[in-house]
């Protein structure tokens, strides 16, 4: 299976990713936490993308693609994939397609976390990460609407995109996205 979790800063993709993972057996690939890890080892991609993270932008396309493809190629990805924070533009996304068709493998599920924004805040502000600051905040929330949204109108028509209630708790949230899976296995 092909999974990406997509949804805004703090709607809990991480979370659900590790869940999925642990219950699947599936490997999970987390753009935030590869930037992250990058940035505090303080390697070239680190210094490079550090200053989008801090700013609250998205790493342009071509690093994050740079980055994930490296990881992808040194996965085997029969057993799948769980992507959690990419792609988020629609560049991101033309460039796993084709990552995809050259393995003769397509995406299996879209699952958007969609959350109220007031519960992002809340979320967001007790989560105390560094690059969690107000203004830092807003900016990453008005990119996911102009820049990751759009994705979801490709993964609907693709018929692979299933909207999950984020605001519920975390097992609940689960639950809903393992009907799914177990739909699709059985």
């Amino acid at each position: 299976m092909i999974i990406i979790l997509m949804g805004p800063p703090a709607s809990g993709k991480g979370t659900q990713a590790e869940l999925i993972s642990d219950k699947y057996n599936i490997p999970n690939l987390s753009a935030g936490k590869i930037f992250r890890d990058e940035v505090e080892k303080e390697s070239l991609l680190g210094l490079k993308v550090k200053s989008y993270i801090e700013l609250g932008n998205l790493v342009p396309d071509e690093l994050t693609v740079q980055m994930i493809g490296e990881k992808l190629g040194q996965l085997n990805l029969s057993q799948g994939i769980i992507l959690d924070g990419f792609p988020r533009t629609i560049g991101q996304t033309k460039e796993l397609e084709r990552l995809l068709d050259g393995k003769n493998l397509s995406v299996t599920f879209v699952f958007y976390l969609d959350v109220l924004h007031e519960t992002l805040l809340q979320r967001l502000s007790e989560r105390g990460r560094e690059d969690d600051q107000e203004k830092v905040i807003q900016n990453r929330l008005q990119l996911h609407e102009k820049q990751t949204k759009p994705l979801l109108d490709f993964y609907r028509y693709k018929k692979v995109l299933r909207t999950i209630n984020g605001n519920q708790d975390v097992h609940e949230v689960f639950a809903e996205i393992n009907q799914f899976l177990q739909g699709y296995l059985s």
